[in-house]
């Protein structure tokens, strides 16, 4: 399919790696515990854009088995 390639500002973000079986359940899992842990840290949320970076894609491990890390954007 076609690729849009889409530019955006940079910035501070905390990360974590999320250990996907069950995608339903451990990605919004994982992003709540992020978001819990800047909740009681000296940051708080930025408003520039949240990642998702695929470091393990589904095609190397067994079905539903994929490894991500996910961007918070923070601000000190």
């Amino acid at each position: 399919g076609e690729v849009t390639l889409k530019t955006f500002e940079g910035g501070l973000y905390a990360v974590t790696r999320c250990e996907v079986k069950d995608p339903e359940q451990d990605i919004p899992s994982t992003w709540k515990k992020l978001v819990a842990w800047c909740e009681n840290s000296p940051y708080h949320m930025a408003n520039h854009q949240w990642l998702e970076e695929h470091v393990v894609m589904p095609s190397t491990h067994p079905p539903q088995q994929f490894v991500l890390d996910l961007y918070l954007p923070i601000a000190g």
